[in-house]
């Protein structure tokens, strides 16, 4: 794949909420070093005021992981460096 091991990689996460509940029209995207991995689209990825989750309609991400949930439990060490870890509420135009 895209990543070259012992050296820096560009990850990118684009990902874009649905203009409202089942509105279908979400996008997320995966690019490592320029490559485009993967793309869903017509998404809901919303939380609707109803849902517990999340308590008003302003259609946002909720919350998420930077390096994965399973961080514990395994006996190979493994290091990860993160640099320039930069979060946008708009289009930075890339």
């Amino acid at each position: 794949g895209p990543i070259v091991r012992g050296q820096w990689n560009q990850i990118r996460i684009h990902f874009k909420t649905a203009t409202a509940p089942l509105a279908n029209n979400g996008v997320s995207e995966l690019w490592i070093n320029g490559v485009l991995l993967f793309q869903k689209n017509n998404g809901d990825f919303w939380y609707p005021t109803s849902s517990p989750l999340y308590s008003d309609s302003t259609c946002t991400i909720h919350n998420g992981y930077v390096l994965g949930w399973s961080n514990s439990g395994f006996t190979d060490l493994t290091e990860l460096f993160v640099d320039e870890f930069k979060i946008y509420n708009a289009n930075p135009g890339w």
